[in-house]
Order: C-alpha cells, then sequence, then structure tokens
C-alpha cells in the first residue's frame, strides 16, 4: 500500500495514522460484501415472489422457516468459533457462499424448477430455498465480519473507524445497485439472464473478499490486531492455558445462546436489533406487494425498482454517515447517540400514520433504514468491543440470526393482524404498535448506552466470568478468585492476569444494562 495512498485517506477521514492501513483494508472488505449482498438481498424477494407466490401468509411462513433453518447452522456456527481462527471463518463463508452462489445462478435458469417457470406455487421448493439461502447471508457473513473487526478495534477507535468502513460499504452498496439497475433497464437479456446475470456478478464480487482478508491478516502489524486490550489478554491466557478445548461440544454450541439470558448487556444489543426489524419489516411487505403489483409480472422491472430502493438507501445513508455520524456521536457520546436511532424512527413513522400513503411508507423505510445503516450499525457494533469473544462471535449471530428473524416473524404476525383492516381501525393499530415498539426501543437504548460507558471507563471485559472460573480451576484452583477491579487505561500497560479484570458479573452495575 503507497505511503500517499495511505496520507490522504488519513486527511480525507481522520484516522489514526497507524491504524490507516487495518481500517482502509477491512473498509475495502466491507465494499465488496455490502456490494454483494445489496443485490443479492433485492434478489431473494423478487425470486420468491415470482416463483412462490406474493401472499402476507407466505412471507411470514418464510421468516418462521428461515428462523428454523437457522438454527442448527448458528449451533455449527458456535463449535466452528471454538475450533479456528477468526479470520478463517471469514475464509469458509464468504467460500461457502460463493459456491453457492454460482449454484443458484445456474439453476434460475432451470425451465422446471426455475425462473422460466411461471407458475407461483407454495409446493415449488426452490424458491424456499433460495430465500433461505440469502437469509443466511447476514449472520453467518456480514455478521462474522463485523465480529472480526470488533475483536480487532479499540471503543475510542471506533468512533473514528467505523463510520468509515459504513460510508465505504455504502459505495460498494451504491455502485453495486447501479450497476444492477442498469443490466435490468438495458432490456439485452431476458428476465431470466438479467436476474443471472446480477446474482453471478454479485458472486463474483463477494468471491474476492477472502483476498482482501487475506492481505489484512498478513500485512497489518499484529499489534494492531488486539482491540480491546482487556479482552486480548483475557483471550490469551485461555488460550495459553487450553481452556476452550477443555469445553465439551455440547458447551461449546450453547454457550452463545445461554450469554444471552446471562448478561443483561447482551440482551440490550439484542434489543437494539430486535426493535429496528419490528419496524422495518412492517413497512417492507406492503412495498414489495405494490412493487409486485404494478410490475404486472414484468421480472426486471420488478428487480430494478427495488434496487433504485436500495439506491436511494444507500446514498441517504452515505451522506448521513460522511457529515453527520461521527460528530454526532463525539458530540453526543454512545448513550445518547443510541436515543437518537428510536426518536428518528419514530419521528420518521409518525410521518406515515399523519398522512398513510404508498410515498409517505416508502420515506419512512427510507429513513429508517439510512439510519439504521448509517448510523445504528456504527453504534450497535461498537458495543461488542468490551465483551469476550463468545459474545462477540457466537452471541451476535443468534442476534443477527435467530433474534432478527424471531422479529420479522412477530412483525409478520402483526401484519397478519392488520391485513383485513381499514381506515381508523388499521390507523389505531398501526399507532399502538409503532408507539409500544419504539417506547421500549429508547428505554433499552438509554440503559444500554449507560452500560456500555460504564465498562469502558472501569476497563472491564463483560463476560469474563465466563472463563475466570474455568481459568482458576486449570490452575488447581490454588489462588482464590479475587473480585476487585484494577483500573487500567486503554492505552497503558495491562496486566497479564486476566483475573484482574472486572466482570460485570462482580460489580453491583451488573443490574443495569
Amino acid at each position: 500500500m503507497t505511503a500517499r495512498l495511505k496520507r490522504s485517506f488519513k486527511r480525507l477521514l481522520n484516522v489514526d495514522s497507524h491504524e490507516v492501513q487495518k481500517v482502509l483494508l477491512l473498509t475495502i472488505t466491507f465494499f465488496l460484501l455490502i456490494g454483494a449482498y445489496t443485490v443479492t438481498r433485492e434478489l431473494k424477494d423478487v425470486v420468491f415472489a415470482t416463483i412462490v407466490g406474493t401472499d402476507k401468509y407466505l412471507f411470514a411462513y418464510a421468516k418462521i422457516f428461515s428462523m428454523l433453518v437457522l438454527i442448527p447452522a448458528i449451533f455449527f456456527h458456535s463449535r466452528l468459533v471454538d475450533l479456528v481462527r477468526r479470520h478463517y471463518l471469514l475464509y469458509f463463508y464468504s467460500i461457502l457462499f460463493t459456491i453457492l452462489g454460482f449454484v443458484f445462478v445456474y439453476y434460475l435458469g432451470d425451465p422446471v424448477i426455475g425462473l422460466p417457470n411461471a407458475i407461483s406455487s407454495p409446493n415449488r421448493l426452490f424458491g424456499w430455498f433460495f430465500y433461505f439461502f440469502i437469509e443466511g447471508y447476514s449472520p453467518l457473513v456480514v455478521s462474522v465480519f463485523w465480529a472480526f473487526a470488533n475483536s480487532i478495534t479499540k471503543p475510542q477507535a471506533a468512533k473514528n473507524n467505523y463510520p468509515v468502513m459504513i460510508a465505504g460499504s455504502k459505495l460498494g452498496g451504491i455502485i453495486c445497485a447501479t450497476i444492477g439497475w442498469s443490466i435490468l433497464i438495458s432490456g439485452s437479456w431476458s428476465d431470466t439472464v438479467n436476474l443471472q446475470l446480477l446474482l453471478g456478478y454479485s458472486t463474483i464480487i463477494l468471491g474476492l473478499v477472502p483476498f482482501a482478508i487475506y492481505y489484512l491478516v498478513n500485512k497489518v502489524p499484529k499489534s494492531e490486531m488486539h482491540g480491546y486490550e482487556a479482552g486480548y489478554q483475557l483471550r490469551q491466557e485461555a488460550r495459553k492455558r487450553h481452556i476452550v478445548e477443555q469445553r465439551s461440544a455440547f458447551q461449546s454450541m450453547f454457550s452463545g445462546f445461554s450469554l444471552l439470558f446471562q448478561y443483561p448487556y447482551v440482551m440490550g444489543i439484542f434489543g437494539m436489533t430486535f426493535f429496528f426489524e419490528m419496524v422495518i419489516q412492517a413497512l417492507k411487505v406492503e412495498n414489495i406487494i405494490f412493487v409486485k403489483t404494478v410490475s404486472e409480472n414484468n421480472l426486471s422491472l420488478f428487480a430494478s425498482v427495488l434496487l433504485w430502493q436500495a439506491i436511494l438507501v444507500h446514498v441517504v445513508a452515505f451522506v448521513v454517515v460522511l457529515f453527520g455520524t461521527r460528530a454526532i456521536i463525539t458530540a453526543l457520546g454512545e448513550r445518547r447517540s443510541l436515543m437518537v436511532i428510536p426518536a428518528v424512527t419514530g419521528l420518521s413513522v409518525l410521518v406515515f400514520l399523519i398522512s398513510p400513503s404508498y410515498a409517505t411508507a416508502i420515506f419512512a423505510f427510507v429513513v429508517t433504514r439510512s439510519i439504521n445503516y448509517a448510523f445504528a450499525a456504527p453504534l450497535r457494533e461498537s458495543l461488542y468491543i468490551p465483551t469476550i469473544k463468545e459474545i462477540q462471535f457466537k452471541s451476535k449471530s443468534w442476534i443477527d440470526g435467530f433474534g432478527s428473524k424471531f422479529a420479522k416473524t412477530c412483525a409478520q404476525s402483526f401484519n397478519w393482524y392488520t391485513n383485513d383492516l381499514f381506515g381508523s381501525v388499521l390507523l389505531m393499530a398501526q399507532t399502538s404498535y409503532f408507539g409500544v415498539v419504539v417506547f421500549f426501543w429508547f428505554l433499552a437504548s438509554y440503559a444500554l448506552g449507560y452500560r456500555f460507558e460504564t465498562a469502558v471507563a472501569n476497563n472491564e471485559v463483560i463476560g469474563a466470568a465466563e472463563l475466570e472460573p474455568d481459568l482458576d480451576a486449570a490452575q488447581g484452583g490454588e489462588q482464590p478468585l479475587p473480585t476487585d477491579l484494577v483500573p487500567v487505561k486503554e492505552d497503558s500497560k495491562v496486566p497479564k492476569d486476566p483475573k484482574s479484570f472486572k466482570d460485570s458479573s462482580h460489580s453491583s452495575s451488573n443490574r443495569m444494562l
């Protein structure tokens, strides 16, 4: 990497000199991931609506079944986390989804099970399989990338570095969605070939991710790959004493799920994802049905409208993250910034409720998604930094996979309930639904932000109690487990005994998120 590129990157985006190379390579990787995901995510709805159908009940069943399918996949992932190194997880999932992507490219053109068969039916399993494939992208590819980034980033650095990475991902979404949109409106190929081309080129982009990660791991100095120093020292001690290897396969697979209920802090992060999905999913299905209706079974038109909306979301998010995210987080701090997210979401939904229409629904949909990508994502991901690896990689996959799908299922239940409602009755139901969700979202944001600031200020490693008993046992129980906190600044020298780090379970503040 040239010195001129590093200097330009530093001046443009205010990244610390010693972290320029790492942040730039993470940004390139995220550019590729979100660029590919932007296209495939919209294809998911197009293919499912075309092959299976557009009934609301079918979309609800799709969310329920995808949630159930992901459960064994996340159990397998939890075991894999204990067996391989962090970056190997990214290699594995990006290569796996690249291979599966090309398989689906081929079968999209099959005259019987693919898109050429224009008869929609819930019995056509290929449409369900394609939906499950794309639904696994977020918890098993994007989530693992963020877990890797969180594990090598310090809390203070996240304020500057994560907005940069988000901005890069928005550029990836804009560019890749624009290319896809251009293919669709060109009229050069049939609808089936158009969708095969979109999935094919997005899969090729995903296939570049392992090369970017390989370059990052081999070029960035190891001293810059520590992240939160207290958590790093704890992991090193656990690795030295082979603590993880001593766990059974059952313990390994279920640890991420159990941590959700053991630590209110982790459940608070779950709430941030849950409440967002509850709002956005209630708006999304109506949008898909409307676009499918006006496209009159023209698959290229159907996909192009959804991609156009994706471009709009990414453009708005890019502007917000480039000019507002870092400034707001710096001015308000994490706690108040987290509270801004439900407040803005609530205001955008209020516009829709005051004047219900397709235009205001799109406005609320675009604003909510844009705020999530540009503002909520860097804040939410930074919450994982002061936690143990099991929370960063295992609990996070449960939150992004099962938790996200569970929220969407709950939102679909609301869609079912309101399917036959009209006028003032529908408005009252929607107002009650969104009002309750935003209210609890606001409360969770306040408590979670307070707990994060307390943990970082006191140099706590949330979840350390999961390792400390094992460490004590590994030493033969010769020394009592200390519960006093040794305050250490993030950039100062940290004691190498992981027991000196106070866990949230040893503090009275554990009663709060």
